[in-house]
């Protein structure tokens, strides 16, 4: 139930908007095995991991930073529209972020 001073902001919440595993890269891909004991890897093998090795680089660097900084962004505003001037400023003194964690 709601009451007359209850205040709603009607944002989603940075979690479920920006979900924080989308601000992590994803594991590097796997050095392929070789072909048998002692021998070495294929060139194939070699630069088939090379090139999704970079790709797996780019695409972190790029998509992670990209997420992390609108998060951050969005965590300011959710948090200017969640909590009244007064709260946010104990939230600040106490060093707590908002719900958005």
């Amino acid at each position: 139930m709601l009451s007359a001073c209850a205040h709603t902001s009607g944002l989603l919440s940075p979690e479920s908007l920006y979900p924080v595993a989308l601000t992590q890269c994803a594991d590097e891909p796997e050095v392929p095995d070789r072909p048998g004991p002692g021998l070495p890897r294929t060139d194939e093998q070699k630069a088939t991991y090379t090139k999704n090795l970079r790709a797996f680089g780019l695409d972190c660097k790029d998509t992670v930073g990209s997420w992390a900084e609108r998060r951050a962004k969005y965590v300011e505003q959710y948090e200017k529209e969640s909590f009244g001037s007064a709260e946010r400023l104990w939230r600040k003194v106490r060093g707590k972020k908002g719900s958005a964690k």
